[in-house]
């Protein structure tokens, strides 16, 4: 699976009401890719924080 299809299906399963407004400048990202993206990254970070430390 790519990663562009994993961030899409991460965005999709958010609720848009609890996404934060859109700020900054414009860009291709809706704010859930953004959010997604985020949660992304910082789920490989941990992962990788957990193997090290074990």
């Amino acid at each position: 699976m790519k990663l562009e299809e994993i961030i899409k299906k991460g965005a999709e399963l958010l609720d848009p009401k609890d996404l934060p407004a859109s700020k900054g400048r414009l860009d291709d990202f809706t704010m859930a890719e953004k959010v997604a993206t985020e949660r992304f990254i910082l789920l490989i970070i941990m992962k990788e924080y957990s193997i090290q430390n074990n």
